[in-house]
């Protein structure tokens, strides 16, 4: 799964770096052996916040495949008429998105990720969180008030959640995400090469071994090649979403204003 933080109060958002296969209990990873796993890596090199000018953020998460298209386009095109697709064939949501504005401390559209943490004595949002990790994250920062180090403090308690850290920050204007890649396939890579695998169970979670290690390794490496097997970065709330008419619209608004300010 995944955690992603927005402090508006320092103009500031982070996100941990995990992948993972197996992480989403709607679409569990079975192998051969009958038994249920948990396969990740931290640090691929393909971050789930995309930034335009440090001051607009795309945050993602969802399936890999479908987030590198929403990456690509919002950095090459922006145009709503080639906005790629949300859904599979079936019509469930693959990705989910937020497009947050760290200049308006804002939240400009959202879609089967957040929770808005509203200030009654300021009457303004103050935190957008999202993931599994999430509320978890939410609440350290109110204890620490530090973006970075709530996103730590989350890996403790969710593990899906790494405990390293990605920023993008408006006030100083500085971010430590890697080159924009569009090609999931970086992840598969890092998965097969230094990833860790686990196995879950009712009972307890096991402790994570290398994935080259692992007896069932040629058999994880065989689904990464074929696409039967996509790391994502779940959101909890995701397939219960729907993507709408009025959906599309609200981002279509967005649109006009991330656009209207970077022209």
């Amino acid at each position: 799964m995944t955690t992603l933080l927005c402090d508006y109060a320092n103009s500031i958002v982070t996100s941990d770096t995990r992948w993972s296969v197996g992480g989403n209990p709607e679409s569990p990873l079975i192998l051969s052996d009958q038994k249920r796993y948990l396969i990740y890596c931290d640090d691929t090199g393909f971050d789930k916040l995309t930034p335009y000018q440090n001051t607009f953020v795309l945050m993602t998460a969802g399936s890999s495949l479908y987030i590198a298209k929403w990456k690509e386009w919002w950095l090459v095109s922006r145009d709503m008429a080639s906005a790629p697709v949300v859904c599979d064939e079936n019509g469930t949501p693959q990705v989910a998105l937020a497009i947050v504005d760290l200049a308006d401390s804002r939240t400009l559209f959202d879609f089967g990720l957040g929770h808005a943490l509203y200030c009654q004595d300021e009457q303004i949002v103050k935190v957008f969180s999202a993931g599994s990790g999430g509320e978890f994250a939410a609440a350290a920062l109110f204890e620490c008030g530090c973006a970075k180090t709530s996103i730590q403090i989350a890996a403790f308690s969710d593990y899906c959640t790494s405990p390293e850290v990605k920023f993008v920050c408006n006030t100083t204007k500085q971010n430590n995400l890697s080159p924009t890649i569009y090609d999931m396939n970086i992840i598969n890579e890092a998965i097969v090469s230094r990833g860790y695998i686990m196995e879950l169970n009712q009972v307890a979670v096991s402790k994570p071994v290398k994935l080259s290690e692992h007896p069932l390794f040629s058999e994880v490496v065989a689904q990464l090649k074929s696409g039967k097997t996509v790391p994502s970065a779940p959101a909890p709330r995701l397939h219960s979403a729907e993507w709408t008419a009025e959906t599309e619209s609200k981002l279509a608004k967005a649109m006009e204003v991330v656009n209207s300010r970077i022209s």
